[in-house]
């Protein structure tokens, strides 16, 4: 009994073994964009990082902070302090000195 010859739909004759060498090239490129991949993660996550740090909090010369604009009054290191602009912004001492220049405390940081 004679076996026959599979034909497979990448090759054009039996004995010609062009569809081995496609699969290898499809194979190399694989591998190279997993690699690729592989190293652009750590690098996209460490960007993502760095741009998701928060500013560094302003040289507070009291306990807490407020705007003159704005009625909370928040401790150096709420987020909202970042927000507050140079010209308008207001130190205190204490609690009760915000408190009595018609500030209250921020619901964020909760001072």
């Amino acid at each position: 009994m004679q076996q026959k010859a599979t034909q497979f739909p990448c090759q054009k004759h039996p004995n010609q073994k062009t569809g081995g060498k496609e699969m290898k090239k499809l194979v190399v490129i694989l591998l190279m964009l997993v690699m690729l991949v592989t190293l652009a993660v750590p690098v996209m996550a460490k960007a993502k990082k760095d741009k998701a740090a928060p500013a560094p909090a302003p040289v507070a010369s009291g306990n807490y902070v407020a705007s003159k604009t704005a009625e909370p009054f928040h401790l150096p290191s709420c987020k909202w302090v970042q927000k507050i602009s140079k010209d308008n912004i207001v130190y205190y001492k204490t609690k009760e000195d915000a408190i009595k220049d018609g500030h209250r405390p921020c619901k964020v940081c909760k001072p």
